[in-house]
C-alpha cells in the first residue's frame, strides 16, 4: 500500500502484471513530502504464489470463477493448482489459464487453453478430457496414473516427459514444439 496518499495522486490509473509483478502507476502522486508537484510515481510489488484448491463439486463448474477456489483467488502464472477427487472443473471456451503446476484428482474438463509451466499429475482414477477446442500446453513433466483423453490438441514446449501407469486416449494431435525430446514413458 502506498503511504502518503493524497487524493489527486491517482494511484492504480495504470496497471500492468507480468510474471508475478505488479507494476501501478499514480500520475498524480508528489512525492513521499509533496516536494514535486504531480511528478507521478510507479509503485512495484512482487505477488506471492498460492496454492489453490477447487472447492466446487458441481458438473463442470467454471475454473475462472474465484467462488470455486479456497481462499477466493483464481490460480495463475507462478501458482499450484489442485482438482481434488469428488471435483469437475472446467476450463471454459476462450478461458485461458496459466498455472505453474497442476494436480488432478478430480475430472478436469478442458475446453479452452491451459497451460502448465513445470509439472502436472494425473493421479490414479483421475480423468483430463479434451474437448475439440481445448489446447493443453504442459511444460515439463506429466505423470500419468490417470486417463488423458485428448479430443484436443495437446501441445509440449520444450523437452518434456509424459510418464505413468494411466492411459493417454488420442482423438487429435500430439504436437511437440521447442527444443529437446518428447519421451513416453512405459504404460502410457
Amino acid at each position: 500500500e502506498p503511504t502518503g496518499r493524497e487524493a489527486g495522486d491517482r494511484v492504480g490509473w495504470a496497471l500492468a502484471l507480468d510474471n508475478g509483478e505488479l507494476t501501478m502507476g499514480a500520475p498524480g502522486d508528489d512525492g513521499a513530502i509533496n516536494q514535486f508537484f504531480d511528478s507521478g510515481v510507479v509503485y512495484t510489488y512482487r505477488l506471492e504464489p498460492v496454492t489453490a484448491t477447487f472447492i466446487d463439486p458441481t458438473l463442470h463448474a467454471p475454473w475462472n470463477d474465484p467462488a470455486n477456489w479456497d481462499g477466493g483467488v483464481v490460480p495463475s502464472t507462478g501458482d499450484a493448482a489442485i482438482v481434488p477427487a469428488g471435483m469437475y472443473p472446467e476450463i471454459g471456451a476462450g478461458v485461458v489459464s496459466t498455472v505453474d503446476t497442476l494436480e488432478v484428482a478430480g475430472q478436469l474438463r478442458i475446453r479452452g487453453d491451459l497451460s502448465v509451466e513445470t509439472s502436472t499429475t494425473i493421479a490414479s482414477g483421475a480423468t483430463v478430457d479434451l474437448q475439440s477446442t481445448a489446447r493443453f500446453d504442459p511444460s515439463g513433466t506429466v505423470t500419468l496414473d490417470g486417463l488423458l483423453n485428448n479430443g484436443g490438441p495437446v501441445v509440449i514446449d520444450g523437452p518434456g516427459t509424459i510418464s505413468g501407469t494411466g492411459r493417454f486416449i488420442n482423438d487429435d494431435e500430439l504436437r511437440k514444439t521447442g527444443s529437446g525430446t518428447l519421451t513416453l514413458g512405459p504404460g502410457v
